[in-house]
C-alpha cells in the first residue's frame, strides 16, 4: 500500500463540501473539577451541530481543514482532538499536575458527504493543574525527631484499602491510559516503555502479550498471613506499576532491582541479568527507576510490623529481599528524582486512598531511614549524612561551587531542591567538580554525592 493511500484513508477527506459554514463558534468556555489528573469542560452551543474540541500545552497553531473528518485522539498541529461531534460538555484527562493547557473549539457543520468548519475566531481558553503538595498532611513529623520513623510510619499506615480488581477502572483510565484514533485506548509498560492499543478496558492478566500489575515490592516477599490480593499491602495502588505480563513482570519474577552488567535477557528499555556482585536483577527503564525504588521504600514503611508481621526491613523480609541493595533504591530516587507525571500519580492514589506516598512528596526523607531494618538513622538538616566527610567543597566565586570528589571513576554529584528536583548532575572530572549556581534562586539546596555504592548529602545554603 503506497504513502499516498494511507494518507487519504487515515484523513478520510470529504469530496463534497456542500454543508454550510457555521455563522460563529460557541461561547462561554468553561473549566469544571478540576484535578491534578482531570478536569471537565463545558461550552454554550452555537447554531452549528456539532464541535471539534483540541488540548494544548500553548495555543493551538494548526486549524483544522474543510472537508476532513477528525478522529479523537488524533493530533492535529500541537494539539490533540479531545472531543468531536454534537457534545458540549465532557472530561477531559491526559493532564498532569501543575501545568497549562489550552482548550480551543472549532464549530462545524457536518452530513454524511460534507463537513465546513467555521476557521476563524475559534472558543479558546486556558487553565493550570493545581500544583501537588502535601499541605497539613505531614504536620509536625520532623527527621531530625527520635521517632520520625514510627510518626512516619503510623501516618501513612492509617488509610482507607483499596480494591485490587478495582485499578483497571479507577488509576488505569485516569494516569496510564491515552486516546488514540479508531476509538482505541494506549498504555505503556512502565518497565520496558512498550506501547500497546486496544479498544475499551484494558485486559490485566497472565497471557502473553497481556498487562498485569506488577508489584514493585514483590508479593513473595511480603509477610501478610493470607497472601491474597485482597491483603492491603498486596492492593496497595502505591506499591503497583502497569507492565507487560510475559515480557516484563514475569521475568522480573522476585528478583531485586540492580543494575544489570551482564544481562541474560533484554526487552526494549528492560533487562535481566548479573549485577557487579554476579546475583540475579533486573533493571526497568532510567524513567522508572525512581518511581520504582520510592513505591517499594514506601510499601517497607508502610506494612513495617503491622497485621502481626513483624520487621518488614530487607533482612526481614521474604524470598530474594535480602538481595536488594538499599543502595541501588537510593541512588535510584536520587537520579530519577519525582516528577509531574509521578506526583499526578500520587495525587490521584492519596484521593482514594487518603495516604500519601512520602518519598514522593519529600525523597530527601529516604536517606533518613535504614532500610534494611526499618530504623531512623542520624540526620544533619534533615538528610541522612553517614559519609559527608567525603564531601569537600568551597566557594571559589559568589555562584560557583566546587566539589572534591574520593578518586573514585564512577562518583557523580548532584545538586538537587527540596522537592527533588534534580537541577545539577555530572561525574566528577579528576576529582573536582565545578557547578555554576548562577541561575539558581536564592535558597538551600541538596549536594549529593554517590561513589563506591555510598550516599552522601549535605544542606548548600546559597545566596543569589
Amino acid at each position: 500500500m503506497n504513502k499516498t493511500l494511507l494518507c487519504f484513508l487515515f484523513f478520510t477527506p470529504l469530496l463534497t463540501f456542500s454543508q454550510t459554514e457555521p455563522s460563529s463558534n460557541p461561547s462561554n468556555l468553561r473549566f469544571r473539577k478540576i484535578t491534578h489528573w482531570g478536569f471537565d469542560v463545558a461550552f454554550t452551543r452555537s447554531s452549528a451541530d456539532s464541535f471539534l474540541v483540541l488540548k494544548s500545552e500553548s495555543a493551538a497553531t494548526t486549524a483544522p481543514v474543510d472537508g476532513v473528518k477528525y478522529q479523537k485522539g488524533q493530533w492535529l498541529g500541537n494539539a490533540k482532538v479531545v472531543s468531536i461531534g454534537k457534545t458540549d460538555s465532557f472530561h477531559v484527562r491526559e493532564v498532569l499536575e501543575n501545568t497549562q493547557y489550552f482548550i480551543t473549539v472549532y464549530a462545524y457543520n457536518a452530513t454524511a458527504g460534507s463537513a465546513n468548519y467555521k476557521q476563524t475566531a475559534p472558543l479558546t481558553g486556558n487553565m493550570t493543574t493545581p500544583v501537588s503538595t502535601p499541605g497539613s498532611y505531614y504536620g509536625s513529623i520532623l527527621p531530625s525527631s527520635p521517632s520520625f520513623v514510627n510518626d512516619l510510619h503510623n501516618l501513612i499506615y492509617t488509610h482507607t484499602p483499596v480494591s485490587y480488581g478495582a485499578y483497571k477502572f479507577l488509576i488505569q483510565p485516569n494516569i496510564w491510559e491515552r486516546d488514540t484514533v479508531g476509538g482505541q485506548n494506549v498504555s505503556f509498560c512502565a518497565y520496558s516503555d512498550e506501547i500497546t492499543l486496544y479498544t475499551g478496558a484494558i485486559t490485566f492478566g497472565g497471557n502473553p502479550g497481556e498487562y498485569s500489575k506488577e508489584h514493585c515490592l514483590p508479593q513473595s516477599w511480603m509477610k501478610t498471613t493470607s497472601g491474597t490480593t485482597a491483603d492491603p499491602d498486596r492492593a496497595d495502588y502505591y506499591n503497583l506499576l502497569v507492565t507487560n505480563f510475559d515480557k516484563a513482570n514475569e521475568k522480573r519474577s522476585n528478583y531485586a532491582y540492580g543494575k544489570v552488567v551482564t544481562p541474560t535477557y533484554t526487552y526494549l528499555k528492560f533487562k535481566l541479568g548479573k549485577d557487579a556482585n554476579n546475583k540475579t536483577v533486573a533493571e526497568p527503564q532510567d524513567a522508572f527507576k525512581g518511581d520504582a525504588a520510592r513505591s517499594m521504600m514506601y510499601e517497607m514503611l508502610c506494612y513495617n510490623n503491622t497485621v502481626n508481621s513483624g520487621n518488614w526491613g530487607l533482612n526481614n523480609l521474604f524470598g530474594n529481599a535480602n538481595q536488594q541493595l538499599e543502595s541501588i533504591l537510593k541512588q535510584w530516587n536520587t537520579q530519577d528524582p519525582p516528577d509531574n507525571a509521578e506526583r499526578t500519580k500520587g495525587e490521584y492514589i492519596a484521593s482514594i486512598q487518603f495516604n500519601r506516598n512520602p518519598f514522593i512528596d519529600h525523597p530527601e526523607w529516604a536517606d533518613c531511614i535504614n532500610f534494611a531494618t526499618i530504623v531512623g538513622k542520624t540526620c544533619v538538616s534533615g538528610i541522612f549524612d553517614e559519609e559527608r566527610l567525603a564531601l569537600d567543597f568551597k566557594w571559589i566565586s559568589t555562584t560557583t561551587l566546587e566539589v572534591v570528589t574520593p578518586s573514585d571513576d564512577d562518583a557523580s554529584v548532584f545538586v538537587s531542591d527540596f522537592t527533588g528536583r534534580v537541577l545539577f548532575s555530572g561525574k566528577s572530572e579528576q576529582m573536582v567538580s565545578k557547578i555554576d549556581m548562577s541561575g539558581f534562586p536564592t535558597g538551600i539546596y541538596i549536594l549529593t554525592l554517590q561513589y563506591s555504592g555510598k550516599t552522601a548529602s549535605i544542606k548548600v545554603p546559597f545566596i543569589n
